[in-house]
């Protein structure tokens, strides 16, 4: 077979565009396949964690798949340039080395990284960023979080969920906390919740008094919610009764919040997905991980 020398320049190229292949322009058909396969990583640890229950360690995990991913990119970019410098005199073209194949190796990796990556942004997590304090205590202003897409596929919505929702009649998604169910009884009395017509409880922080700040009992679930604004002010509709397929949606901070109380209950298939974890706090970092509502 003829020789020709390897262009580094062109190995490093190759490899930017999909992982791999500048070792496959090098002769290293195994080792390009591997780094490949590699690259890929995050596709299934996401998949295991869009299951698996939310805790500090998934997200971690999740993190690092994705690091990992793109540090075996790095690599396999600088270890074709440095294949190539090696091969640079001497180099036999062997068989495989087609332009066909390697129009095939290129088109298959963009195709299979493209597909990955629409698969996790559709069906598994998304991230979003919460630009006022309407969920405030619990979320934050500038709050990163990720919602799970998959999450509803598989088990039904309770009350107490966090989710993320495209609201009624409007062009933007909503991040609330699901009170009431479809045939629920709902009705806001200066920020207390009447759900069916019990006034749900609540009662001081264990962390102290804050502006208005109390904890909420909803069934099981315990959460901080904030029912007077500095300026004072309180949420209050009429008795609204959940229609099938759809839940009454509210903020934490009650009377800043722009939910169910203004445009009604919100459609089944309007929900994206159920918040689980902070991936970047807009303030304390202490508060990154598994959502944590504090009693």
């Amino acid at each position: 077979m003829p020789t020709t020398e390897r262009k580094p320049w062109l190995a490093a190229s190759a490899s930017l565009l999909c992982p791999g292949l500048g070792q496959f322009y090098c002769g290293r058909f195994v080792r390009g396949v591997v780094l490949f396969v590699l690259s890929l990583l995050y596709a299934p640890v996401t998949a295991v964690a869009a299951i698996a229950e939310p805790s500090d360690g998934v997200l971690h995990a999740l993190i690092g798949a994705y690091v990992a991913s793109a540090l075996v990119s790095v690599i396999a970019v600088l270890d074709a340039w440095m294949l190539a410098r090696q091969r640079r005199m001497e180099f036999t073209i062997h068989r495989y080395q087609r332009p066909a194949l390697y129009a095939v190796f290129l088109v298959a990796g963009v195709v299979i990284n493209a597909g990955l990556l629409t698969a996790v942004r559709t069906c598994s997590f998304a991230a979003y960023k919460l630009p006022t304090g309407s969920m405030s205590p619990t979320l934050q202003p500038g709050d990163h979080v990720l919602a799970n897409k998959l999450r509803f596929g598989r088990v039904p919505v309770e009350r107490g969920d966090i989710v993320v929702f495209r609201a009624p009649d409007r062009e933007l998604n909503y991040v609330k906390r699901v009170i009431g169910l479809p045939g629920d009884s709902v009705k806001l009395t200066n920020g207390r919740v009447l759900l069916n017509g019990q006034l749900l409880p609540v009662d001081a922080p264990a962390s102290g008094t804050d502006d208005g700040v109390v904890v909420e009992h909803l069934g099981e679930r315990t959460y901080r919610v904030r029912l007077h604004a500095a300026a004072g002010g309180t949420a209050n509709t009429a008795e609204t009764t959940v229609p099938p397929a759809s839940y009454f949606v509210l903020g934490d901070g009650r009377d800043t919040s722009m939910d169910s109380s203004t445009f009604g209950p919100v459609s089944h298939d309007n929900l994206i997905g159920r918040v689980e974890y902070v991936l970047v706090p807009g303030g304390d970092w202490s508060r990154a991980g598994a959502l944590s509502e504090a009693k």
